[in-house]
């Protein structure tokens, strides 16, 4: 962290917030046709890419290949925060918060795994 409260003491429109707000805003002034505004707009369209996203980066299977689903992933993610509104400042508070608290969940899969 940065001594004027900021994660980095580095300026520059960049890292996930720079994407965020470049995304928020293309949501907002995109003329039609726009990539990121028909997923925004389609609530649809963007789960099904978020599901295929997710399902790549599971199977995966080099440092190659998951740094390219992450980031395709993490673009669709985006899209679906700013769509709602919801600061990756946020998600990160929310990160650190559960980092915080001592879980234990054994071997436990979700129900689509099993």
């Amino acid at each position: 962290f940065c001594h004027t409260g900021e994660r980095s003491c580095f300026s520059g429109d960049a890292g996930w917030g720079a994407l965020f707000r470049r995304l928020s805003e293309r949501i907002e002034r995109a003329p039609e046709g726009s990539y990121t505004r028909e997923l925004a707009a389609s609530p649809r369209l963007l789960r099904g890419k978020l599901l295929e996203e997710a399902g790549e980066l599971a199977d995966a299977a080099t440092p190659a290949e998951v740094t390219h689903e992450a980031a395709d992933l993490l673009y669709f993610a985006t899209v679906a925060m700013a769509r709602a509104g919801v600061d990756p400042a946020k998600v990160l508070d929310l990160l650190d918060h559960r980092a915080l608290i001592v879980s234990r969940r054994g071997a436990s899969l979700p129900d689509q795994v099993r």
